[in-house]
């Protein structure tokens, strides 16, 4: 059997990041109990250690329902069930 050695060329540039993962929707500050709107999700407090209820629409940002993936969300048997994370768009490596 022959060996073969292949020569690298030089690393090219680094590309833009692309999107991550996830469901995306635009924040806002409304504290109602309110349907937020299509594509929007908003806490019922302005001060986040206050807040104890999340309103989501059943419609992401791009308009499609996730209304099946929410009805998931209270199928666990264990106490912790889900976590959300969110990421600012425009400052990724910033959870909120």
């Amino acid at each position: 059997m022959e060996d073969y050695k292949v020569q690298l060329g030089t690393q090219g540039i680094q590309g833009t990041t692309g999107d991550k993962g996830g469901v995306r929707y635009a924040f806002s500050t409304t504290t109602t109990d309110t349907d937020p709107g299509n594509g929007i999700l908003q806490y019922n407090s302005a001060t986040i250690s206050s807040v104890t209820f999340i309103y989501i629409d059943n419609l992401d940002a791009l308009g499609n329902s996730q209304t099946a993936w929410y009805d998931t969300w209270d199928d666990s048997t264990t106490t912790a069930t889900r976590y959300l994370i969110y990421l600012d768009l425009y400052q990724p490596m910033e959870l909120h």
